[in-house]
């Protein structure tokens, strides 16, 4: 699957649009973790989060995007406790996005909607698994090369209670400010 998803990406910033083309962006903000009624309670539900993706401009109102993120550390995490246990759950997500672009103002603000899919993990757990994604934003284009957005990007997943097959549907939700660079 990952081969495929480089592939993909790999030949369509080769076929990208010249207006378009290629782009880096990294981004940094806040995510709220929701478990589903998963854990006992929530001591800290909201973590600082990174995210660094790369993309290509198919044309100007279409893009496709491969993106890392992480929400929270071992350390800094979200805090949750289950069974009178305390616990510090950090989360990373590998995603593949598809965006849509609406520009205003002769390209200076830039709008767009992302749906995505993808792999999460959380590392204290060992748990990883399939995972949506949806988003929204609005850039601003300083230059040619150089751009700031601010977005909201959702992460849905499940989990599957091993023991009672009980599903919960959890999810995270990521507001954060980024710097993109064009080339």
């Amino acid at each position: 699957m990952r081969i495929f998803l480089i592939i993909t990406l790999f030949f369509t910033a080769l076929l990208a649009d010249r207006d378009g083309g290629p782009y880096l962006g990294i981004g940094y903000g806040t995510a709220e973790y929701s478990n589903s009624d998963y854990y006992d309670s929530i001591a800290e539900s909201s973590s600082k989060a990174m995210s660094l993706y790369a993309g290509a401009y198919i044309n100007k109102h279409l893009s496709v995007e491969v993106g890392y993120a992480e929400f929270g550390s071992s350390d800094k995490g979200f805090s949750v406790e289950k069974s009178s246990s305390l616990s510090n759950l950090s989360f990373t997500a590998f995603t593949f996005s598809v965006l849509g672009h609406y520009a205003f103002f002769n390209d200076v603000l830039d709008t767009y909607v992302r749906l995505g899919a993808g792999e999460i993990r959380e590392d204290e757990l060992s748990l990883k698994g399939f995972s949506e994604e949806y988003g929204v934003g609005i850039g601003v284009r300083f230059n040619k090369w150089l751009s700031m957005k601010v977005a909201y990007d959702m992460y849905r997943f499940k989990y599957e209670e091993p023991v009672s097959a009980v599903k919960y549907g959890m999810s995270i939700d990521y507001m954060y400010a980024a710097l993109e660079v064009q080339f």
